[in-house]
């Protein structure tokens, strides 16, 4: 079930490091992870659309420490930059972009999840 314990995508001993080594919570999480993160990326899609800037960076925010527990830290990253750019104000269009490459980079965690739990 499991596979290689790090990947480019996805460090699972930084989860470890978190939640152990037991494959079922460690597949628990990775689950829910996936579930809870695609759930906030059509949140983050929403508030763009509304305008809600403060939304958005407290949607990034949140998806940022998920990301890192899990070990995705590119996501983390790309969810860091997008909290940064609307916290700072940015303009719609920017964060459209930053919202577009963290969707991009959700698809790959997303992705490396389910070859993992295949």
């Amino acid at each position: 079930m499991m596979q290689p314990p790090t990947t480019d995508t996805l460090d699972l001993d930084i989860l470890k490091a978190v939640v152990g080594d037991e494959p079922e919570i460690v597949v628990d999480f990775l689950t829910d992870f996936r579930r809870v993160a695609t759930t906030t990326l059509e949140a983050l899609h929403a508030a763009l659309q509304a305008g809600e800037v403060e939304r958005i960076a407290g949607l990034a925010h949140r998806l940022k420490s998920n990301a890192r527990m899990v070990g995705a830290m590119a996501l983390g990253a790309s969810s860091e930059r997008l909290e940064d750019e609307a916290a700072q104000g940015r303009p719609i269009a920017q964060l459209k972009t930053s919202i577009e490459a963290l969707a991009h980079e959700l698809r790959t965690v997303a992705g490396e999840i389910d070859r993992l739990l295949a």
